[in-house]
Order: structure tokens, then sequence, then C-alpha cells
């Protein structure tokens, strides 16, 4: 009986040995590589024009957006189509309020502002906020895998049409 729960005991020990570690929290060195890939989007965007550098730098090739009141956006080529309908951007600015993770997964939320200008317009501001997932991709570089936003601006509602009274 003592050699079965010895035996039973070591068993125990090996199999808790050979149990995977779990992921340490996120470097500072991830952390500062996901903010600088940030602030380097943040410097493309406006003026832009061609969005493809901007996601390449930015999204990884099966990026999925979650834009508010639109269907999901999946892919490069969507997410490139996307950001092209956009009005020019004059102004970016993406605040990180956290950076955390473990292993290869890393989230950041944060706020964003940004001005829009249509040509014989006036610029359109707009502030809010967004959640996004990063990945460590295979050449260790990081990139968003998953992004949601949305403005902090209430939603326009168009004014009623004034009735007209019968002549």
């Amino acid at each position: 009986m003592k050699t079965l729960v010895l035996f039973l005991s070591m068993l125990v020990v090996i199999l808790l040995g050979c149990q995977p570690n779990a992921p340490t929290e996120m470097s500072i060195a991830d952390k500062e590589a996901i903010k600088k890939v940030t602030d380097a989007a943040v410097q493309m965007a406006p003026g832009t024009t061609d969005w493809s550098d901007y996601t390449d730098l930015y999204y990884a090739n099966d990026a999925i957006v979650l834009p508010p009141n639109a269907e999901a956006i999946k892919g490069r080529e969507e997410i490139i189509s996307f950001f092209g309908s956009f009005p020019p951007i004059t102004e970016m600015q993406f605040d990180q309020v956290e950076v955390n993770g473990a292993g290869d997964i890393a989230y950041v939320y944060g706020k964003y502002s940004m001005k829009m200008t249509i040509e014989g317009t006036e610029s359109s501001q707009d502030n809010g906020k967004y959640i996004e997932v990063w990945k460590r991709q295979p050449d260790g570089s990081w990139k968003v895998a998953l992004d949601i936003f949305n403005s902090d601006l209430p939603i326009a509602v168009p004014e009623p049409e004034a009735e007209t009274e019968a002549e």
C-alpha cells in the first residue's frame, strides 16, 4: 500500500511538472514595440489616400475591424477599402490608456481624436475610444488582429420635416 501511495504521489508530481508554464505578463519591450507601431500609424494617416502601407504596418493580414454602425470588415483588402472611404484625415491622435497582455497576445484600450476635412466644407472633429487585440507575428512584430472603436459624440438624428399646411 505504501508503495502505491508513493508511486501515485510521484506520478502527481511528475504530471504537475509537465504542465506548460502560464505566459508571463507582457514585457516593457513588447509594450514599447506596440506603442512604436501605433505612433508610426498615427503619423501616416493624415493626408494619406492610399491605405495600403498603413494597413500593412498596423493590421495582421487576417485582421477584423469592427466599426460602429457597420458590419465587420475582414482582411487586408476590405480594411484598405474601408479606410479609403473616409474623408481625408487631417489630424489624428491615439492615447493608449492601457497596454497589457501575456505571451503572444496583447490588448490596448485607448482614446482617439481625429479631424477630417472635405474640400469646401468645415472640418469634422471626432473623439472616441477603442480596444484592440494585438498578436505577435511569426517575424516577432506586433500587429492588430481585432479592432473595435466608437465615437463619444452623439448620433446625429435628422430633424423631422416641417409639416406644410393644406391649402
